[in-house]
């Protein structure tokens, strides 16, 4: 027997502003290609692009779910949504309810803070910014924030390519970020990039971007094998440095890489945008709370089938490696949710060109608990996440680096041995989830009590979505923010030394040292 029943609703969303043919973007190889110039009326108008679920990733596209479409018919919001929907981050929340995580409490009583970045309070780590909160280590704390925490950061790309376009459209889902400009090794492609992602400069060398003295941060979006010497040049330049990952082709350039942000006391992180998803703060405080009880297995795999092109650069040394272009998300992953491994195993296979096509996994931790995961570029996988507890499980549905929706089961543990039935903490536990959904509003659409065996006894499923509000790019973007207002010279999510922990795997497994301790 299946009881279904929707949560709380999401407050239905007005109708947006007419749209002006005048603000459709220039016809290029960059351009946007969002629907402008239709006159806009009720929910469905005013999308930013022709499908919402395609546009802004809500949902699968396919799926076949009643509750899945009446969520899709719902819940279409428009243009003036996603400008006015949370003014301070676009973190989707509204602001009178948003949960306890990201508040604090602040002269006449606890005010709402912006959950994601570009606020003016840290959530996460106040390095030290004031009495209630513990000091960051010297070495990540500067007195860049005063100077920063009044105006809005002014952004620089170096690379045009999708990666870098993708990135553009995201900062302005961030009302105090601004794209001013762009550098190429070519002006025409850094003015064609610049007119279409409006960016006011284009600079037709690395050189000149670096030297625009209104700069405050680059974003390093070069291939991997020139993240070295494009940070170096930012660093020596004296600007911020947000870095595509991976960060580099191997530890010891990630070691010279922060050893200069750390002489030039300059704010520097990898841009592993996974990490810094909404739904991944939801999982760790789930984890946390023991929702699922202690975690013993996590799941990964990561493949898409490519067409072999030996000129195309995935397929080429130095610059081609399935492991670190997709097998570092699971990487990091593991690495965020379960911390350093004591042990780490893997078998990776070549093509012709000595290029790793297929890269397994296993990750040991000290408490026993496994980490397994696979990446490839010749077949194609679920790229979804199980994340296994003693008393349940989450499943973090595809894309699992760019998640949206997450299913929590939860069960009844085992009772001791004598006594029958189920012990007391299963019903803690389901007022726990309870009390979770309650603090976050418009997120738990769906909850299902389900009386069939799962796994042969009873047991209970919800469903978290928690739908973008821009592209996901913006989140890592937003934390660097966050991170340059309150003066940090790293940031507390993304550590320089997780990032130089996961390039030594990397490499240990490249070079055929398969288990390094």
């Amino acid at each position: 027997m299946v009881a279904l029943g929707m949560a709380r609703r999401i407050p239905r969303l007005g109708p947006g502003p007419r749209c002006s043919a005048s603000t459709r973007p220039p016809q290029s190889s960059f351009a946007n290609p969002c629907r402008t110039g239709a006159p806009q009326t009720g929910r469905r108008s005013c999308r930013p692009a022709s499908s919402f679920r395609a546009a802004l990733q809500i949902l699968p596209a396919a799926s076949s779910s009643r509750a899945t479409r009446r969520f899709d018919r719902r819940y279409r919001p428009t243009c003036a949504a996603l400008s006015d929907s949370c003014a301070a981050c676009r973190s989707g929340w509204p602001r009178e309810s948003r949960p306890e995580a990201f508040r604090r409490a602040s002269g006449a009583g606890a005010t709402p803070h912006r959950s994601r970045c570009s606020g003016d309070v840290p959530w996460a780590c106040a390095g030290g910014m004031d009495g209630a909160t513990p000091h960051l280590p010297k070495h990540i704390c500067s007195n860049l924030g005063d100077r920063m925490s009044e105006k809005n950061i002014r952004w620089g790309i170096i690379g045009t390519g999708g990666v870098a376009q993708s990135f553009a459209r995201g900062l302005h889902s961030l009302p105090d970020a601004e794209l001013l400009a762009v550098g190429s090794r070519s002006l025409a492609t850094a003015q064609s990039f610049a007119q279409a992602l409006d960016a006011p400069r284009a600079y037709g060398s690395y050189e000149e971007l670096v030297a625009d003295k209104d700069l405050d941060i680059v974003y390093v979006a070069t291939p991997h094998t020139r993240h070295k010497q494009d940070c170096l040049l930012a660093l020596e330049a004296g600007k911020a440095v947000l870095c595509e990952k991976p960060f580099a082709s191997s530890p010891a350039e990630l070691r010279e890489v922060m050893a200069a942000a750390r002489a030039h006391r300059l704010f520097c992180m990898e841009a592993m945008w996974m990490r810094f998803m909404p739904l991944y703060d939801e999982v760790r405080a789930l984890i946390a709370q023991n929702v699922i009880g202690e975690v013993r297995m996590l799941i990964a795999d990561n493949g898409k089938a490519v067409r072999f092109d030996d000129q195309h650069r995935m397929f080429q040394p130095p610059a081609g490696s399935c492991l670190l272009d997709r097998g570092v998300y699971a990487l990091a992953l593991a690495q965020g949710l379960l911390g350093e491994p004591e042990h780490v195993a893997g078998q990776l296979s070549r093509n012709s060109r000595g290029v790793d096509e297929q890269v397994g996994l296993v990750l040991r931790y000290a408490n026993g608990a496994l980490a397994i995961m696979g990446s490839s570029l010749t077949a194609h996988t679920s790229n979804e996440v199980r994340i296994i507890g003693t008393h349940g499980s989450i499943h973090i549905h595809a894309p699992y680096y760019n998640p949206v929706k997450a299913t929590i089961w939860t069960r009844p543990p085992k009772a001791p041995p004598g006594q029958g039935g189920t012990v007391r903490a299963w019903g803690a536990r389901q007022r726990l989830m309870e009390k979770i959904k309650a603090s976050q509003p418009g997120q738990w659409m769906l909850s299902l009590v389900e009386e069939s065996d799962w796994p042969r006894r009873k047991g209970r499923r919800s469903v978290l979505f928690r739908p973008h509000t821009g592209n996901g790019y913006h989140y890592q973007a937003g934390e660097a923010m966050r991170c340059l207002r309150a003066g940090l010279l790293e940031s507390p999510m993304m550590p320089l030394d997780a990032s130089l922990r996961t390039l030594e795997i990397a490499e240990s497994l490249l070079s055929g040292n398969l288990r390094p301790t």
